[in-house]
């Protein structure tokens, strides 16, 4: 480790070859300035090494990032290798294109300088591992951590996973903020470019069984509709879609069948059902009070329509005793009927 630390690029040079020709050859080495609990210091010496030179080469844009992947490939053991290239990919994300590879207009890469160096299996496993490094560093307080996993999934041809990252960036789907409305956004374009007609992305969700990623992102972005209508105080165009959407009871009858449907859904569905009861309840008032307000009098028509409306609201609350949402949310329903007598 002398001749790395203390000869400059060369000695870095020196020192990785001739412990890449050791490490082959079965001799032990050992850095002597350190002691090593280690059960391989030749294994871990030999990747301290090439680690080191290739980050330097990473950054000599006369040899190129290439060459830097050559090295990686390298390392002791393939999950080392893959994992320090995935990092490498990580920090080259002015490069991400050439590095990796593009997008046909279907959704499938096309080679990039990756595929000089690896299996196309193994650059799938990078391109993975370099997208759940940005998940993992914080998506929700970094769009561009969260744009770069998106890409690199989409270019895995990880659409489960990117489904499912979108879904939980478009979550809690009651918030209204510039990133959410961003998400929503892309999440829109995802589905219509890729999901609502034939594609590979679709095709290849199904030969995984993991279409229900489509069912529940189709879900939450019905759902921001309904918090973005209730926004605008538009409450007869919020309840056509929570009576659309199927998810709530609304007659005696549904009540069962809808606990039953709640059991199956996703746990992200599961967790916005307390805005949405609310949502569905401030909904129904609000019809009951525009109906009251508009009405010359109360006719038997008129008196029908209100006590439908009541009894809706009372079948959402018995709801919502059967599916244990929170006790605020139930007494936020039994506020709002008590209004509507």
């Amino acid at each position: 480790m002398f001749l790395a630390q203390s000869g400059g690029a060369i000695g870095l040079l020196q020192a990785t070859h001739l412990a890449l020709v050791l490490s082959t050859s079965k001799v032990p080495l050992q850095d002597l300035g350190q002691s090593s609990n280690s059960s391989s210091p030749s294994n871990d010496l030999t990747a301290a090494l090439l680690v080191k030179y290739a980050s330097c080469l990473e950054q000599d844009p006369a040899l190129g990032i290439g060459k830097a992947f050559d090295y990686l490939r390298k390392l002791p053991t393939q999950e080392q290798s893959l994992q320090e290239i995935a990092a490498l990919v990580c920090r080259s994300i002015y490069h991400l294109d050439q590095i990796c590879g593009t997008l046909n207009n279907d959704g499938v890469r096309q080679p990039g300088e990756l595929d000089k160096y690896m299996k196309r299996e193994d650059v799938i496993i990078v391109l993975t591992k370099a997208a759940d490094n940005f998940r993992r560093g914080g998506v929700h307080e970094d769009r561009t951590k969260a744009e770069l996993a998106a890409k690199l999934f989409m270019l895995a041809g990880k659409y489960d996973s990117l489904l499912s990252m979108l879904n939980d960036l478009i979550s809690p789907t009651d918030v209204d903020s510039d990133d959410k409305r961003y998400w929503w956004t892309q999440s829109e374009q995802f589905y219509t470019h890729y999901l609502a007609q034939p594609s590979v992305v679709l095709s290849t969700l199904e030969s995984e069984n993991n279409t229900r990623l489509v069912t529940t992102n189709r879900t939450l972005m019905e759902l921001r509709h309904v918090f973005s209508s209730l926004r605008q105080e538009k409450h007869q165009e919020a309840f056509e879609i929570i009576n659309r959407m199927q998810l709530v009871p609304l007659t005696q009858e549904e009540i069962n069948e809808r606990e039953s449907k709640y059991k199956d859904l996703d746990t992200i569905v599961k967790h916005q059902f307390p805005s949405l009861l609310k949502a569905a309840v401030h909904a129904l008032h609000g019809m009951h009070r525009r109906i009251k307000s508009e009405a010359p009098g109360v006719d038997e028509s008129t008196s029908f329509h209100l006590k439908d409306l009541q009894n809706k609201v009372r079948f959402l609350y018995i709801f919502s005793g059967l599916t244990s949402m929170p006790t605020e949310t139930k007494e936020e329903i039994q506020r709002l009927r008590n209004n509507m007598i």
